[in-house]
């Protein structure tokens, strides 16, 4: 049985298969989790992780749908672009 009450910040990428950057990126973006100091270490509590990860489960449905809409207008713009360019071509071919 795993005895872990809290983790460090390396503790808790290790556990959860993530990159310091990314850790570091998450809390940048308020999607981290709760950290708690003691002393001069940062530590994340075992009921912190907990949370955190439900969060997380429950964000993922509008985000995967917040991604898909942002890869929909970049493929949009991509082929507006493709448009455009082949029209420019084509009058300088006339």
């Amino acid at each position: 049985m795993d005895n872990t009450k809290a983790f460090s910040i390396v503790g808790f990428c290790v556990a959860h298969n993530l990159s310091r950057a990314t850790y570091y990126n998450l809390q940048k973006a308020g999607k981290g989790p709760v950290e708690m100091r003691v002393g001069s270490k940062v530590l994340i509590s075992v009921e912190a992780a907990e949370a955190w990860r439900r969060r997380r489960e429950a964000d993922a449905p509008a985000e995967a749908a917040a991604a898909a809409q942002r890869r929909a207008e970049r493929k949009a713009k991509a082929e507006a672009e493709a448009a455009r360019k082949a029209e420019a071509e084509q009058a300088r071919a006339a």
